[in-house]
């Protein structure tokens, strides 16, 4: 979660810079966007040699709080998976017309970088917590904002995540 100059997180993310420079590149979009969650499946292709952090952010989800107070911000793994198609596409060089036997030949592609896709559920929800967290923020207090940031750090202490749902951490 961002609020104003703050950054508040749970679990592995990036560094609050990197979250900065994430978020600068990420706000065309929402400035542009219809829609006011943003969701990446692919952090390098917005941010060049982003590739380290594919291990705990190769992709991300963020709404916009509301009045300017900041971003709620999700971040996913790269999640690598293997499609076998039948057929290797040719290359662009590759000039060679191809034969029955070849045509069908398992080509094997690996996806890498990306992580799971978001979901309208997983976009519905932000969108809803967002509203939730904008409206908890609405009084114009240092305090409220801190009394959210510690409820949800006990509510995360005392939260049991199971292996499956670690794909998606909140920030």
């Amino acid at each position: 979660m961002v609020l104003s100059t703050q950054i508040h997180s749970y679990g592995p993310v990036p560094s609050d810079e990197m979250i900065r420079r994430i978020l600068s590149m990420v706000l065309p979009r929402h400035q542009s966007s219809s829609s006011r969650v943003v969701g990446l499946d692919c952090l390098s292709d917005l941010l060049p040699n982003s590739h380290m952090l594919a291990h705990m952010a190769a992709g991300m989800l963020s709404v916009p709080l509301n009045g300017d107070k900041g971003f709620l911000v999700w971040f996913r793994p790269e999640f690598r998976n293997t499609v076998t198609y039948a057929g290797k596409p040719p290359d662009e060089s590759e000039t060679v017309e191809m034969g029955p036997r070849a045509s069908f030949a398992a080509f094997d592609q690996i996806n890498k970088l990306r992580c799971r896709a978001w979901t309208d559920e997983d976009k519905t929800a932000a969108l809803a917590l967002a509203e939730l967290v904008s409206h908890v923020c609405t009084v114009e207090n240092d305090a409220t904002e801190a009394t959210l940031v510690a409820l949800n750090q006990e509510r995360m202490k005392a939260l049991i995540i199971p292996k499956s749902f670690l794909c998606s951490d909140f920030v």
